[in-house]
């Protein structure tokens, strides 16, 4: 609850670190709700290099790391599908350090 005000209302960069079920996720959702709002060209949208088909800044990142690839995965197939309704030119990937 303390890092809401923050994610909600401010521009900041932010690190969550807490115990399994506390809630990270779902403030990551917020931060990339806000980061997609705040990136928003107006009604009249335009597709170029620094904006995708929606509006939302190419230039912009939003990087999730989580301690296992499935969870990674998970995720991303999750948001890949919602976040495809806001603006499909918007690419959610997963990127991992594995070898295999």
């Amino acid at each position: 609850s303390e890092m809401i005000q923050t994610l909600a209302n401010s521009d900041d960069n932010a690190i969550i670190s807490a115990p399994t079920g506390a809630g990270k996720t779902v403030l990551f959702e917020m931060a990339m709700a806000r980061m997609f709002a705040s990136n928003l060209v107006g009604k009249h949208l335009q597709h170029n290099k620094q904006y995708g088909i929606g509006g939302v800044s190419n230039m912009r990142k939003a990087v999730y790391i989580a301690p296992s690839k499935a969870l990674c995965e998970e995720r991303q197939a999750d948001w890949s599908k919602r976040i495809a309704d806001i603006d499909p030119g918007i690419t959610c990937t997963t990127i991992t350090g594995d070898a295999t």
